[in-house]
């Protein structure tokens, strides 16, 4: 199993961040590798509901 670098976690939060504002919707972003382990990296955007 590959691990998710934070590099990459923040390259997909990124994306995952662009997606949410192109649909008008803050989100809470967190990324999980294939076994459903939380990376060290989540983030919240402005105005979005605490998950």
């Amino acid at each position: 199993m590959d691990q998710i670098t934070l590099e990459l976690a923040k390259k997909m939060i990124e994306g995952a961040e662009e997606e949410a504002n192109q649909i008008g919707v803050p989100m809470v972003i967190s990324i999980v590798d294939e076994a459903g382990i939380l990376s060290p990296a989540t983030e919240w955007m402005m105005r979005c509901w605490l998950a």
